[in-house]
């Protein structure tokens, strides 16, 4: 299963030791998660943009990329509107995080880096590897 939705709004804090995502409204099989795009831009996974086929890494990107913008205070892609987003996410590399927030260690720069790396391929190849 893939959630689909991954964004700020949609992780809860239990409390200061457990993070818990909520909001399971666009979450499907992997298999079935094709179709109309939703979800907020800026955490939208490119494969989504181009109506390809989803996984875990979708979801991956999507983390990566909420992680990025608590870090450095905006998206590794944005754009004037949702559509300027859309197609930014599509043509370019997200910001580089030790550029943005140079204050972040280069360790954690690297892992979220490779989190919103465009292609699914570049991403981490499961979560335990994560």
């Amino acid at each position: 299963m893939i959630h689909r939705d991954v964004k700020p709004a949609n992780i809860l804090f239990a409390d200061e030791h457990m993070a818990k995502i909520g909001d399971f409204g666009l979450a499907g099989i992997a298999a079935e998660a094709r179709g109309e795009i939703w979800g907020t831009p800026y955490y939208v996974a490119p494969e989504r943009l181009n109506n390809q086929p989803e996984d875990f890494r979708s979801d991956i990107y999507s983390l990566g990329a909420t992680l990025f913008h608590a870090l450095a205070g905006k998206a590794p892609i944005e754009g004037e509107t949702n559509s300027a987003t859309e197609l930014r996410a599509l043509k370019n590399q997200p910001l580089l995080l030790s550029v943005v927030a140079p204050e972040v260690s280069a360790d954690t720069a690297r892992v979220l880096q490779r989190m919103v790396a465009p292609e699914p391929a570049q991403r981490f190849s499961s979560y335990d590897e994560l």
